[in-house]
């Protein structure tokens, strides 16, 4: 039987307690609407004649590209607070299994 150190499970409630995962997701959520915000600034200000021209120019204008990469950081945060979120209910849930398990087993007793 496999058994889950108390430690462990007092870990995975303090990161489902914690918000850095609702904070991770604000600004993540803020940065990916900015986004739409950058690329208009910029093919504002292109001195292109051409739709495509203007969105070539605010694709590859160094402004934008600091952007992503911000975004990418952001991004990278959120999800990997959301990859710790899920793995601590994982260990929540299969905890609750086990001590349902072992109570079903002491009652058959």
């Amino acid at each position: 039987m496999i058994h889950i150190p108390d430690e462990t499970v007092e870990r995975a409630l303090a990161i489902l307690n914690s918000n850095r995962h609702a904070r991770a997701r604000m600004a993540y959520e803020k940065m990916d609407r900015q986004k739409k915000v950058e690329l208009a600034r910029l093919e504002r200000e292109a001195n292109e004649t051409s739709v495509q021209g203007r969105i070539n120019y605010a694709l590859t204008h160094p402004h934008y590209s600091a952007f992503l990469e911000q975004l990418a950081l952001v991004e990278g945060e959120y999800f990997e607070a959301r990859d710790e979120r899920d793995s601590a209910a994982a260990v929540i849930e299969a905890w609750r299994t086990m001590q349902a398990n072992q109570r079903a087993a002491e009652r058959v007793r």
